[in-house]
């Protein structure tokens, strides 16, 4: 028997901050972070029309993750909630299904609007 429920809202976002984690503490070379940039640049592109409502949160949140890899600063609470959040946009099976689902995406902008709002704003 297969279970096709979405998990829950906090064990999604709970489970993009686990993925954030481990992409950052192996972040030595890069190579985890600059995959889930590459992810998350061709689910824009896929999902354009799905997206659009959060392209300039999602473009200002890839921006900030690539200026810490060139920078090395990949230890802050900001590009933690960063890499979180496009963690949690790349994973097609968060709280809402995002290929399954009309609207799948919903919650997936509001993470993303967020996370972007916590960052600009300075509030971490």
């Amino acid at each position: 028997m297969l279970n096709l429920s979405p998990i829950g809202r906090d064990a999604a976002r709970q489970q993009s901050y686990d993925e954030a984690d481990d992409l950052l503490r192996t972040a030595s070379d890069c190579a985890g972070l600059l995959e889930l940039l590459r992810a998350v640049r061709e689910l824009q592109v896929a999902r354009e029309s799905d997206l659009i409502l959060a392209k300039a949160e999602i473009d200002a949140l890839v921006r900030t993750v690539e200026q810490a890899t060139v920078s090395g600063n990949l230890r802050s609470a900001k590009i933690r909630k960063a890499v979180a959040a496009l963690a949690y946009l790349r994973n097609p099976y968060d709280h809402i299904f995002d290929l399954h689902v009309d609207g799948g995406f919903i919650d997936d902008i509001e993470v993303i609007r967020e996370a972007w709002l916590s960052i600009s704003e300075g509030a971490i």
